[in-house]
């Protein structure tokens, strides 16, 4: 779903697997992700794609763009992923619920939300999966990265979540 080309495939896998390299492509492993979810729900969001000869097992993309909500890291950064994301047509908002809430997590759950609320017009989610999204966060609040200590940030009450104020989020949606 990257914006920008990347030349890195993340991976998860049973067991030690490590880094490696093919025909100029880094493979390396990440740990699934965390939460209450178990493995043969996981599966549920994945699907079997041809790559030359072989089939390769991959995320759907409600799960690819809560994987990168959680680990910004490994999507590029937040602006790499908006403006992936900005590129959809469309995402399934029962699928991002549903799998938020497999996680377990109410930071995902917030982010996910948010975005999902942000590419409203884009995307056109379904008002109740998103309705029950935002009945299903804590009391807490949450942040959309890391809080960074001097920048400023703005709080979205309605997702309970704080955004950095100085970067252009809607231009990144926007590609």
């Amino acid at each position: 779903m990257a914006h920008t080309p990347s030349r890195t495939v993340y991976f998860t896998a049973a067991g030690k697997a490590g880094d490696f390299e093919v025909r100029g492509y880094r493979f390396r492993q990440v740990a699934p992700p965390r939460g209450g979810g178990h493995v043969p729900a996981l599966a549920e969001y994945v699907s079997r794609v041809r790559a030359g000869d072989a089939l390769v097992t991959v995320t759907d993309r409600e799960r690819t763009l809560v994987d990168c909500l959680a680990r910004l890291d490994l999507g590029g950064g937040l602006d790499e992923l908006l403006r992936s994301a900005g590129g959809f047509t469309s995402v399934s908002a029962e699928r991002v619920a549903a799998y938020t809430r497999l996680l377990g997590s109410p930071t995902f759950t917030a982010r996910a939300g948010w975005l999902m609320g942000m590419q409203r017009d884009a995307w056109r989610p379904a008002p109740e999966p998103l309705d029950a999204t935002r009945r299903s966060l804590g009391r807490g609040t949450y942040w959309l990265e890391r809080r960074r200590p001097g920048l400023e940030y703005t709080f979205v009450p309605e997702w309970r979540l704080y955004l950095p104020t100085a970067q252009p989020l809607r231009e990144w949606l926007a590609g």
